[in-house]
């Protein structure tokens, strides 16, 4: 299942209509995963750029600390313009050395964990290694019974106000303009408390 901007995408051309109707300057290759369907990663990119031009911007988002050089050779030359890191640790640094060997923009985007020395060992390495930049988030999750066994498991706290989360939806087998997508309070997200104060550590 291929998903832009709340549409589903079954074929090419459904992709190459939402880039024209919604004029985006950038887009993200996300996932799941994205280095595990690399077949689609650069079809996609290619599309993209041939539709977009030279001047749009891909970025190409992976937590896989095992995604290669080769496949990360293949994205650079297929037109992605920028790799975001996700590190489980510092240990995981590796991914980071070898996307910095290729002419593109290396960044680490994590969540801000509070557990003692994780954020803090990532941020300290991506510095020293000479990434573009770090993006920190505030560790969010859903007010769900599998992410509080999670939460609770990982010593996570909530903090203290919930924080309701607007999602866009459509109409069922009606067709909305991207840009005219309305929004309806949906699941409620939780603060985990300290994320905020470690990021701003």
């Amino acid at each position: 299942l291929v998903r832009a901007d709340e549409f589903t995408i079954h074929s090419d051309d459904d992709l190459v209509r939402l880039v024209r109707l919604s004029e985006p300057d950038a887009v993200c290759l996300s996932g799941g995963e994205p280095t595990l369907y690399m077949d689609r990663v650069l079809r996609y990119t290619g599309i993209l750029r041939e539709e977009c031009g030279p001047d749009f911007h891909i970025q190409l988002f992976t937590a896989n600390a095992d995604t290669t050089m080769e496949q990360m050779k293949q994205a650079r030359e297929a037109g992605v313009d920028e790799i975001r890191c996700h590190l489980a640790s510092h240990k995981e640094a590796h991914l980071v050395e070898r996307a910095l060997e290729l002419d593109w923009t290396v960044a680490v985007e994590i969540p801000s964990l509070p557990m003692a020395g994780i954020t803090e060992g990532i941020v300290r390495k991506a510095i020293e290694l000479g990434v573009a930049f770090v993006n920190l988030h505030e560790l969010l999750y859903f007010e769900t019974e599998q992410f509080q066994r999670v939460a609770r498991r990982c010593n996570l706290e909530p903090g203290d106000t919930p924080i309701p989360r607007k999602v866009p939806y459509r109409p069922a087998d009606q067709w909305v303009w991207p840009g005219d997508i309305p929004a309806r309070f949906g699941t409620t997200l939780v603060s985990t408390r300290g994320s905020m104060e470690m990021a701003e550590k």
